[in-house]
C-alpha cells in the first residue's frame, strides 16, 4: 500500500480536529479504556498500527505508534500488510480505525500472527453497520460500505480498493467477524476470539473528524454513560471492538 502525497497532510488535519474536539477526544477515551483494559498481562512491547493523529500515545505513552507516512508525534513508517518484525517478539497490535483500510486483510492478520508471541493479542476498533449506522455510512460518509466483499475467494494479487491508504470498506469488520467467522477461524487455527463487542451508538452527534459537534462540551460523560446501552448498540452500534488472541 503506497500512501499518496496528501497522505500526511490529512493526519495533521485530523491531528488540529482532535485538538480542538473535546467531545471527540472524551469518546475515544473509551476507546481506549477499552483497549488498555485488554491487553495481555504483562505487555510491553505494545505497537499501534494507523496511529494517525498521534492519540493513542496520549493515553498509553509507552505504545510504539506507527504509520504509513512520517510525523513528528509517530514512533517509526510501518505497513500493516508487511510488519518488519522478529518472529514472535511483540506483545499486541493495537489499530483504531484502521482494519477498514486495508486492501487486504488477511494478509495483516497472517504477519500478526508470525509477530506475536504465544498469548499475545491483536486489539481492533472499527466501523460496525449496523441498522442505524448504515443509513448514516451510507448517506454522509465518504467511505464506502461493501456487504457483500469476500475476502476468503478475493485474490490477493487484485488491489482491492486501489492504492490510496485512504480508501477503504466499512464493513470490513463486521463481514470479517460476522457471517465470514467462521472461515477467519478455519484461516487462522493458531487466533481465538476472545471479544467482539458492538457499541457507540452516540458517535453521531460527536461529528467524528468530517462534521462539527452536534452536543457541548460538558455532554460528553454523559454521552460515555448512555453509550453502554446494550439494546440500542444491538440496533444502532457505529463500532465494534474486537480482542484475538494467539493461542500457539
Amino acid at each position: 500500500m503506497t500512501p499518496s502525497l496528501s497522505a500526511r497532510q490529512k493526519l495533521i488535519g485530523h491531528r488540529k480536529i482532535w485538538q480542538r474536539k473535546p467531545v471527540l477526544r472524551r469518546l475515544y477515551r473509551e476507546y481506549y479504556r477499552r483497549i488498555e483494559d485488554h491487553l495481555p498481562s504483562g505487555a510491553t512491547h505494545v505497537v499501534e498500527l494507523g496511529g494517525g493523529s498521534g492519540n493513542l500515545k496520549t493515553h498509553l505513552p509507552a505504545v510504539i505508534s506507527t504509520d504509513l507516512v512520517a510525523c513528528d508525534w509517530l514512533d517509526a513508517v510501518l505497513d500493516a500488510q508487511a510488519i518488519p518484525f522478529a518472529d514472535g517478539r511483540i506483545d499486541a497490535f493495537v489499530a483504531v480505525d484502521v482494519l477498514h483500510h486495508l486492501e487486504h486483510p488477511l494478509r495483516f492478520f497472517r504477519e500478526a500472527v508470525r509477530c506475536l508471541r504465544p498469548g499475545g493479542r491483536i486489539l481492533l476498533v472499527d466501523p460496525y453497520i449496523s441498522p442505524m449506522s448504515f443509513i448514516i455510512f451510507k448517506l454522509l460518509h465518504p467511505e464506502p460500505v461493501d456487504l457483500s466483499v469476500d475476502f476468503f475467494t478475493d485474490s490477493e494479487d487484485t488491489e482491492l480498493f486501489g492504492r490510496d491508504p485512504w480508501d477503504a470498506n466499512q464493513a470490513t469488520a463486521t463481514v470479517l467477524f460476522g457471517r465470514q467467522r467462521d472461515a477467519f477461524e478455519r484461516q487462522f487455527p493458531h487466533l481465538r476470539i476472545l471479544t467482539r463487542e458492538t457499541f457507540n451508538w452516540v458517535w453521531p452527534l460527536t461529528g467524528g473528524f468530517s462534521y462539527p459537534a452536534l452536543v457541548p462540551e460538558h455532554w460528553a460523560d454523559w454521552l460515555c454513560r448512555i453509550d453502554r446501552w446494550e439494546l440500542a448498540n444491538r440496533l444502532s452500534a457505529f463500532h465494534v471492538f474486537i480482542v484475538v488472541e494467539k493461542i500457539r
